[in-house]
């Protein structure tokens, strides 16, 4: 297993200069992976009148993803939020060997042609380093905001994945018809290094069962290591019962290590501690991790970079 770290778009001190900063840093350190985030925009309202949905009740979530939020206080309190397409773009030119995932981004929000097009285009420009982290998404009020149903998230989900799939297949000519996208003969007009790989994000039975279906991973976040195996036990079961193989499993986790720097809500662990927890996950297979760690400043992050290195190094989990 290979552990990467979270570069946290959702803060105001997150410029450029800070961008590449930590991207560098992140890949000197010897961390498998950066990841990005997807958000547009955050309705205003509490948590009754814009709500964020729990994750599914099946697995139960690791520290803070079982709390009620509301659409502002989970991601828009900062009011600041950069763009993952163009935030990979630009880690694509800060570095040279991480790979560049995002967990995740909400397949449902765009057009799946655009998106095609730009995650290809990424792919070229970073020499075939992406990881195409993909949720169907969780706040209502965001949905609205786009004119997307809500309800049909799920439906466009599996759609808009088989459309960006057959546009960055390598095929010269291409054609797709759904019940909400049609087009073809089409030239795609960008080949990617590989088609980049696309990981499913969610907890729930649905979610494991898309990644089998038409994902190349799976990828949940905020479960401990028993409930990450009782997932991955299923997901197993399911991929046995429509023989097909299980898809690699890789997990997002929100942790702080050594001291909290201030009022969090996160748990906060010794390295000794994450050392272990990373080895249980290494034992259950994981491929990968991604770490949202605290990021009230630069200092900060890159402060718990370091510990995180030193934790994931002691677990053998550095590149």
């Amino acid at each position: 297993m290979k552990v990467g770290v979270w570069i946290p778009p959702y803060r105001r001190w997150v410029g450029p200069d800070e961008v590449r900063r930590m991207a560098v840093a992140a890949e000197g350190l010897g961390f498998g992976s950066v990841w990005v985030q997807d958000h547009l925009v955050a309705p205003t309202g509490d948590a009754d009148a814009q709500p964020v949905e729990l994750q599914s009740p099946w697995l139960a979530p690791d520290d803070y993803g079982n709390e009620t939020f509301s659409a502002v206080e989970y991601y828009g309190e900062s009011n600041w939020w950069l763009d993952p397409y163009i935030l990979w773009g630009f880690l694509a030119a800060c570095t040279e060997r991480v790979e560049l995932g995002s967990d995740v981004i909400v397949l449902p929000y765009r057009n799946p042609v655009v998106q095609a097009k730009m995650l290809g285009t990424v792919d070229v420009l970073s020499k075939g380093r992406v990881l195409f982290g993909v949720g169907v998404g969780h706040v209502p009020g965001e949905f609205a905001a786009l004119g997307v149903p809500y309800a049909d998230r799920g439906r466009l989900m599996d759609e808009y994945i088989g459309v960006v799939n057959t546009l960055l297949s390598g095929e010269e000519e291409v054609s797709f018809a759904g019940p909400t996208v049609a087009f073809g003969p089409v030239r795609p007009l960008v080949q990617p290094v590989r088609r980049p790989p696309v990981l499913v994000g969610g907890a729930s039975k649905r979610a494991v069962r898309r990644a089998v279906d038409l994902g190349d991973g799976w990828l949940p976040a905020h479960l401990s290591p028993e409930n990450l195996a009782t997932g991955m036990a299923y997901l197993a079961e399911y991929a046995s019962s429509v023989d097909r193989p299980a898809p690699p499993t890789s997990l997002a986790v929100v942790w702080g290590l050594g001291e909290s720097p201030g009022a969090s809500r996160r748990a906060f662990r010794s390295v000794a501690e994450v050392t272990d927890l990373i080895g249980r996950y290494t034992d259950l297979g994981v491929e990968r991790l991604a770490v949202d760690l605290p990021n009230p400043s630069l200092d900060v992050t890159l402060t718990q970079y370091e510990l995180l290195a030193e934790a994931a190094a002691g677990a053998g989990a550095l590149c």
